[in-house]
Formats: C-alpha cells, sequence, structure tokens
C-alpha cells in the first residue's frame, strides 16, 4: 500500500503511524454461534469479553516530519508468506468465519488478515485473477500526525479493504474445516 501525504499548510506536521481497523464486523455473534455449537449450550449463554471487536486493530509506524508545501510517498509493505493464498468464493457465513479466525491470529504463518488500498493495483489485479471472486472485507486507515503549531494530534482517514491469506498445506485446511464448520460436542475443533 502506497500513501502519498502532502503538507498544504505554513507548518511542519510529524506523521507518526497510519493505523488499520474493522471493527464494524460483528465477531461476537460469530463466536458465540461457534461455541454454542461445541459446547451444545444456546448461543445467548455464551459468554465472551467485548474485546473480540477490536480484532483487526493495529498500527504501522511512520515516524517522518513533512515541511510546509512538501509530499511525501511512502510505502508499507505487505509481505505474505509463499505458501499463501488468499481466500476466494467462500459463502457469507464461512467468510464471517475466517475472518474472525485471522483476526484471532494476526501474526499466524498459516492465516493472517490483509489490508488493501481500494485504488492499489495488486489488489485490483488479484480481483480479476479469482474468477469466484476475492472475498474481502471493508476497514478504515488512519493516518496519525501532529501539528507542533496547534499542539494537537490531527487525523487523516481513509477506506481500506481487507482479505485473508491462508496456507494451502493439508493439514491447516483440514483444521479450517473443523473451525468453520464444527461438530457438535467436538470443543476440539474450535482450538
Amino acid at each position: 500500500m502506497r500513501l502519498i501525504i502532502a503538507n498544504n499548510g505554513d507548518h511542519e506536521l510529524f506523521i507518526s503511524h497510519v493505523h488499520f481497523g474493522a471493527n464494524s464486523l460483528d465477531y461476537i455473534d460469530i463466536a458465540k454461534e461457534m461455541m454454542s455449537i461445541v459446547q451444545d449450550i444456546p448461543k445467548e449463554d455464551v459468554k465472551l469479553d467485548a474485546q473480540i471487536l477490536d480484532l483487526f486493530d493495529t498500527n504501522q509506524d511512520i515516524v517522518i516530519i513533512i515541511k510546509p508545501g512538501q509530499v511525501i510517498k511512502h510505502t508499507i509493505q505487505t509481505t505474505i508468506p509463499e505458501n499463501l493464498s488468499f481466500v476466494h468464493g467462500k459463502s457469507k457465513k464461512e467468510w464471517d468465519q475466517i475472518i474472525f479466525i485471522a483476526g484471532l491470529n494476526k501474526k499466524s504463518s498459516v492465516i493472517r488478515p490483509v489490508f488493501f488500498s481500494i485504488n492499489d493495483r495488486r489488489y485490483q489485479q488479484m480481483q480479476q485473477s479469482y474468477k469466484d471472486g476475492l472475498n474481502t472485507f471493508p476497514g478504515e486507515g488512519t493516518i496519525y500526525a501532529y501539528s507542533p503549531r496547534l499542539k494537537k494530534m490531527i487525523t487523516f482517514p481513509f477506506k481500506i479493504l481487507g482479505t485473508v491469506a491462508i496456507s494451502s498445506e493439508k493439514e491447516f485446511t483440514e483444521k479450517l474445516n473443523r473451525w468453520i464448520n464444527p461438530r457438535r460436542g467436538h470443543p476440539e475443533d474450535l482450538q
């Protein structure tokens, strides 16, 4: 993802970081449904911590100063291991569960969320290459800048899209299928 940031003001800006988030997804209901199946109790009785709502809450440090009139280009590298491919062609229910799992395993080597700008060429090429449709979820990025003159933090939000990269290794795909379709009374399917 490449960010182009221009300082049109008359004082310096200190750009500290970019925040990526996708908090609008209803993770709680997904988790409760999966857990109620394996524990064989009503979904309403499943107790979960509300922090699950912030699964895709991550920062990328930038740390640069932009002088008045200056335009900078900053590239955020998305490193995806070679053995991973992007999720595509899944039903809404399966996709919601995969997002939930990826959120719990952000730094995993076998499943992880990946963010793209909507105008990113790599994202557009992937959308075209997956005939059955690349699964995505909406998100928002926010650039955080500090103005020494105003003595306050200023934010600049922008739209992004998330998808999930997963391993094609047989052992992992079997485990993922058990997560997506857990067997009643088998809590080990969610581990």
